[in-house]
């Protein structure tokens, strides 16, 4: 639980709510409660884990450490449809900042069969496979050092 300026007030502490149950009831504590007062054993409260030196901090603000809080689209996250595909295949690629992509399409014994480049900020990129023999296809996708294998069957 966060209060206004987003500092952590409370804590999860039980309760039977899931992704199957979510109208199912939580519980929740205060956080100062759990940090000293939560038993005596240290694995219950939160002090031990937190503070362990007893520096007596009670609030520290958040900073992003130097890291640019924007994620940058990640290869693992291209998506290959239809598959099967006896037509076209696309590839949902997402943007990139990078000026290019390389692709490059193998057969089941990774002979190269082509190979494209386009550009980073292309969202969808369409594959034609009609001309191929129906079987299994490998799809390598690299961008800056960033590679990822996708699989295609053409039927």
């Amino acid at each position: 639980m966060f209060e206004p300026s987003g500092k952590i007030v409370g804590t999860l502490t039980g309760g039977l709510a899931s992704c199957y149950s979510q109208e199912s009831p939580d519980y929740y504590g205060k956080f100062s409660y759990h940090w000293e007062s939560n038993g005596s054993n240290d694995t219950l409260r939160l002090q031990p884990w937190l503070d362990p030196d007893n520096s007596g901090v009670l609030s520290l603000d958040g900073t992003t450490l130097g890291v640019d809080e924007k994620e940058p689209a990640l290869l693992t996250d291209v998506v290959v449809y239809p598959n099967p595909a006896s037509d076209f295949v696309y590839l949902k690629i997402g943007k990139f900042e990078a000026a290019e992509i390389n692709m490059t399409l193998f057969d089941l014994l990774g002979k190269p069969i082509n190979d494209y480049r386009f550009n980073g900020s292309d969202d969808v990129v369409m594959i034609d496979v009609s001309t191929f023999p129906e079987g299994l296809y490998f799809i390598k996708l690299t961008i800056g050092n960033q590679n990822i294998v996708k699989r295609i069957v053409k039927k």
